[in-house]
C-alpha cells in the first residue's frame, strides 16, 4: 500500500469505528491516483516537510496492509437491491445517509432480531458535518409488505437491512442506500479495547447500570460499580452499553438520547489515538460488524470529515455531532397495535417529523403546508 498521509488514515479509521463500518463486503481496492487527488485537494497549503513527517513508516505500512487483507477475508455482507429500496430521487447528492442498526443477539456472530437502536449517520461531504437522527424503536410506522403498521425495529429482524432501510425511505422520504449492523456486545469489546469511555450521566443512571449489570448480567466480569454521583464517569464497555440499554429508569425517548450521547463520547475518546490504535480497534469490531459500505466510500468520507466542521469541533465549545431525535417533543401520542403500545405519528406530526429531518440533514423541507 503506497504511502497516505497518516491524518488521513487514522481519520477514516476514526469514522471506520463510530459507525461501525469495516467495508466487510469484500470491496477493498483503492485507486491510489484517485486518493492522492482527493489528499491534495485537503492538504494543499501542508509544506513538503510536513507531507514526509506525516508518511506512513514501513511498519505502519505493513500493518494497514495486514487490516486490508483481514478485511478482505471477512464475511461478506447481505446482497441489497438498490432498486427496492424506494429510495426518494429529489434529495441533494451532497450527503451520504447510513442506517446504523445496534443489534442484541449476545452471539459473536449477526443474526437477525429486533433492532435495539435504529439511527442515521449523516455525512455531509461539503462541509463534513455529522450528523445523528435517532427513532424510538417503539414508532409505529409502515413495514413494505405487511397490512398493518408495525414498531420500527422490527423492520429487520423480517427483512433484514433492505426492508430496515426501505422502511425508512417509505416512512420519511429519504435516499438511505448504506447500512451498519453492529452487535452491541461486540462494541463493549471496543470500548475495552480503547481503555473504557468517559460519559456524562446522572446519579440514577449511574445506580441504574449496578442495578442492571447486577439483575442480568451480561458477562462473567467482575468489575467496580459506577459511583452514584452525577458528573463524567468512566466506564468499561459493558458498563457503557448497559448505559445505552437503561429502559426502567425513564422511557424510549431518553434511552435514544443515551445512544447518541455515548457514540459522541466515543468520537471524543479516539480523536488522538495514533494509527496502530486503530488497526487494532478494527479488528477487534470486524467480528460484529456488517455493512455493505466499501472501502474506496469510507476513504472519500473519511476525508469529508477531515477537513470538516465535525473535526474541527473536537475540543472546543461547538457541537462535535448534530442530533435530532424522532418523535419529536409533543409532536406525537400512544396506540395500541397488534396489542402492543406503539409511538404514533398521525398524518400532521408525520409531515412535521419528515420536515424535521429533511431539514436537519438538508437545510430544506419537504412539506409547506404544515407548521
Amino acid at each position: 500500500m503506497k504511502q497516505l498521509s497518516k491524518r488521513i488514515a487514522v481519520l477514516c479509521m476514526c469514522i471506520c469505528l463510530m459507525t461501525g463500518l469495516a467495508a466487510a463486503d469484500g470491496e477493498i481496492t483503492i485507486e491510489i491516483d484517485g486518493i492522492d487527488d482527493m489528499v491534495s485537494s485537503q492538504v494543499q497549503d501542508t509544506s513538503e516537510e510536513e507531507n514526509q513527517a506525516e508518511a506512513l513508516t514501513p511498519q505502519e505500512e505493513e500493518a494497514v496492509a495486514e487490516l486490508m487483507e483481514a478485511m478482505e477475508d471477512a464475511e461478506p455482507s447481505e446482497e441489497v437491491d438498490l432498486t427496492n429500496l424506494e429510495i426518494n430521487q429529489d434529495l441533494p447528492d451532497n450527503v451520504t445517509n447510513i442506517l446504523l442498526l445496534g443489534i442484541d443477539n449476545r452471539s459473536s456472530k449477526l443474526q437477525r432480531g429486533l433492532s435495539d437502536a435504529v439511527m442515521i449517520c449523516s455525512v455531509n461531504k461539503n462541509t463534513g458535518r455529522v450528523q445523528l437522527t435517532s427513532f424510538a424503536r417503539d414508532t409505529a410506522v409502515s413495514i413494505p409488505g405487511y397490512n398493518s403498521q408495525r414498531r420500527i425495529n422490527a423492520a429487520y429482524k423480517y427483512g433484514g437491512p433492505e426492508l430496515a432501510m426501505r422502511t425508512i425511505n417509505r416512512n420519511f422520504k429519504l435516499n438511505v442506500q448504506r447500512y451498519v449492523v453492529v452487535n452491541i456486545h461486540g462494541l463493549a469489546n471496543v470500548i475495552d479495547a480503547l481503555g473504557g469511555v468517559d460519559i456524562e450521566m446522572s446519579e440514577l443512571e449511574a445506580r441504574r447500570i449496578n442495578y442492571e449489570l447486577i439483575k442480568e448480567p451480561m458477562d462473567k466480569v467482575e468489575r467496580e460499580d459506577v459511583q452514584a454521583f452525577e458528573g463524567l464517569q468512566h466506564v468499561d464497555g459493558m458498563q457503557a452499553v448497559t448505559f445505552a440499554r437503561i429502559r426502567g429508569l425513564d422511557n424510549d425517548l431518553e434511552r435514544t438520547h443515551r445512544q447518541r450521547r455515548l457514540l459522541e463520547a466515543l468520537f471524543k475518546q479516539v480523536s488522538d489515538i495514533d494509527l496502530f490504535g486503530f488497526m487494532s480497534l478494527i479488528e477487534t469490531a470486524l467480528p460484529y460488524v456488517e455493512s455493505n459500505l466499501a472501502t474506496d466510500e469510507l476513504m472519500t468520507l473519511g476525508l469529508s470529515v477531515l477537513s470538516g466542521e465535525t473535526i474541527a469541533n473536537i475540543g472546543g465549545d461547538g457541537e462535535i455531532i448534530g442530533q435530532l431525535r424522532i418523535p419529536l417533543d409533543k409532536r406525537y401520542g400512544y396506540k395500541t397495535i397488534n396489542n402492543s403500545s406503539v409511538i404514533y405519528l398521525n398524518e400532521k406530526n408525520k409531515k412535521i417529523s419528515i420536515n424535521a429531518i429533511h431539514e436537519f440533514i438538508y437545510d430544506q423541507k419537504l412539506y409547506e403546508d404544515v407548521e
